[in-house]
């Protein structure tokens, strides 16, 4: 369907952009990690917090510069709708983009149209963030759960509790569509997402804004 064509589309393009950034080769990530600290108290990793048979550490700035010698790719996640976002970020001297919540709102993404909508739906003072307190943010749409689980966060309920209130609430809210109960991560921008589009619609839009703002700031700038 035209669909499939879409998503070829994309992956054609992002194949593209991968060969032209790192040329015809084979990458693979080697993730830094800055802490071996945890907050949680899972028995499968060694890590959890009442694991006290192993040493802790945090990296400071300049043993992270140190690791990194150079070789990192800044990337931005957070705030990024329009081409123009992607300019700015560009701009400031990173090498790439994520974006998550405009996408979230896409005729292809597979997650419920009841959350689709929620995002379409939603203002700009509509999203929260649940675990600020316990070290572990997350942003998402408030709503039933997202109102308890803060009002149980700040009453300094146990990680262990807090965490029955988001079992399984992801799941609710892509596979079942529950708004009250599942949890609506999305971003800040959900409030500048008023429509469902393709993702054709979408990438074609934040290419040609680019384009647009980067004309407009050299014809300013020369």
């Amino acid at each position: 369907g035209l669909g499939d064509v879409y998503k070829r589309q994309v992956y054609d393009l992002a194949e593209q952009i991968k060969k032209d950034f790192y040329g015809n080769r084979i990458v693979m990530f080697a993730p830094l990690y800055l802490s071996n600290y945890c907050i949680n108290g899972c028995v499968y990793c060694p890590y959890h917090k009442k694991n006290t048979h192993i040493a802790r550490k945090k990296l400071t700035q300049e043993e992270i510069v140190k690791e990194v010698n150079g070789s990192m790719k800044i990337l931005v996640d957070g705030g990024i709708r329009s081409g123009t976002d992607i300019f700015k970020a560009l701009a400031l001297g990173a090498d790439g983009v994520q974006v998550g919540t405009i996408l979230l709102a896409s005729t292809e993404c597979p997650i419920h149209q009841n959350y689709k909508n929620a995002i379409i739906k939603a203002k700009d003072t509509d999203t929260t963030v649940t675990g600020r307190i316990a070290g572990t943010p997350v942003r998402i749409l408030k709503n039933k759960m997202a109102r308890t689980y803060i009002k149980k966060e700040k009453e300094g309920t146990e990680m262990m509790e807090l965490e029955k209130y988001t079992l399984g609430s992801l799941k609710r809210a892509v596979f079942e569509g529950d708004v009250e109960t599942g949890s609506l991560m999305s971003g800040q921008v959900a409030g500048m997402v008023h429509e469902e589009r393709s993702l054709k619609d979408i990438i074609e839009g934040l290419f040609k804004e680019y384009e647009e703002e980067k004309k407009r700031v050299m014809e300013v700038h020369l």
